[in-house]
């Protein structure tokens, strides 16, 4: 499997083609996150139009782990907003 720069993982696809079809997504970044850091946020909301972010303070890379209630509180309140397609 081909890894480059600007790609996804597989020949020829970009991040942007790889959601093409723009689906709901809900994003938790973490404040103090040093290997994805929160200012990467912008870009996912530019590609992802319909996509939801939030940054949780005091949090690190593992939000499930450091933060367990909010983030379950986050995904239920996110599932609730959507729609199942047909």
């Amino acid at each position: 499997m081909e890894i480059e720069q600007g790609r996804v993982g597989f020949p020829g696809a970009s991040f942007n083609d790889a959601f093409a079809d723009d689906p709901s997504a809900l994003f938790a970044w973490g404040e103090k996150d040093w290997l994805v850091p929160a200012r990467f946020e912008h870009h996912v909301t530019r590609a992802l139009t319909t996509s939801q972010s939030v940054v949780l303070a005091d949090c690190g890379q593992v939000p499930q782990c450091e933060l367990p209630e909010l983030t379950s509180k986050l995904i239920r309140e996110f599932i609730g907003t959507r729609t199942l397609a047909a």
